[in-house]
């Protein structure tokens, strides 16, 4: 088996048969589909059940079902990579698709690159309701191989896209690096870590997924547990005082930017200026100006509603 692409499910009877759809009409023999019902209440797990039984016997057999009571998206892809048969992992989330040439290209790639680490690719981000295209993650980044490059990882590192459906990995590596449960923005500690190993990345500069932005979604909105993720991925990557430091900045950055205007939209103005004393970021441009410029827009905004 050459991949194992997983799947967590929750509350997404909007869109799991988009997603399913996209896989079972490209996909190849010699990779497995892990769907991991996560305790969702909705119809989600009957839709899936429902285009399963469309398939063809030996399709069927492609599919793992896993059930789990509700304990978040980390539970169930650390669940699934313990099973996993495939040489490579892959993750989608249930609300997007996979573009049509997927499976193919990725294939392709493992059969010239087999002792390459991580592949990494473009993903087209699009608006929900609108299908609006928002713009493409990663398509900055050079296509080819890279190891130990300092050029390339702070070009990773600045564009700060850190989500697991944008890679496949071996996995062995995957297997001791699962992700930490309990937490929102889990792929940041995850994959900046994996990055800054001692491995071989081939980056592939083809949009391959289809990244819905939902207004509902766990990261759409500032709640609590957001923040309390951007923290604890703060603080993960503050730890890196080694030669790779300067790397990790350029992450840090992004992620602080995002933490404060969080904080100003969720907690209001004076806990707001509490953290970006405590950030240092009436001294640190690369953060001020942005946190300044995003607040300002949203500002806008209000003011025009």
């Amino acid at each position: 088996m050459k991949l194992s692409l997983i799947v967590p499910v929750y509350k997404v009877q909007d869109y799991i048969e988009e997603c399913l759809l996209s896989i079972v009409r490209q996909l190849p023999s010699d990779v497995e589909v892990i769907i991991i019902n996560d305790g969702s209440p909705d119809d989600s797990m009957c839709i899936v059940e429902q285009v399963l039984r469309g398939l063809s016997e030996n399709q069927q057999k492609q599919f793992v079902i896993l059930n789990q009571s509700n304990q978040g998206q980390s539970v169930a892809r650390n669940n699934a990579i313990k099973i996993a048969k495939g040489r490579y992992i892959g993750f989608l989330d249930s609300d997007d698709y996979i573009a049509d040439n997927y499976f193919e290209t990725i294939l392709t790639h493992i059969e010239q690159q087999p002792n390459v680490d991580l592949f990494s690719f473009s993903a087209i981000h699009f608006e929900d309701v609108s299908n609006k295209q928002l713009g493409i993650l990663g398509d900055q980044l050079p296509k080819g191989l890279f190891k130990n490059d300092h050029i390339f990882l702070k070009k990773v590192f600045e564009e700060c896209s850190w989500q697991s459906w944008s890679r496949i990995v071996k996995a062995e590596i995957m297997q001791k690096n699962l992700f930490p449960e309990n937490i929102l923005l889990e792929d940041v500690q995850v994959f900046s870590k994996i990055y800054l190993e001692d491995i071989t990345i081939y980056h592939i500069n083809k949009s391959l997924v289809h990244y819905r932005q939902r207004t509902t979604s766990s990261v759409a909105k500032a709640n609590q547990k957001l923040i309390d993720g951007y923290k604890k991925a703060i603080l993960f990557l503050e730890k890196y005082d080694n030669s790779k430091a300067d790397i990790v900045k350029l992450s840090l950055v992004k992620l602080k930017v995002d933490y404060l205007v969080h904080c100003f939209t969720f907690y209001g103005v004076n806990a707001f200026f509490k953290e970006m004393i405590k950030y240092h970021a009436f001294t640190d441009r690369k953060v001020l100006f942005p946190v300044i410029y995003t607040i300002g827009r949203h500002i806008s905004k209000l003011v025009k509603l």
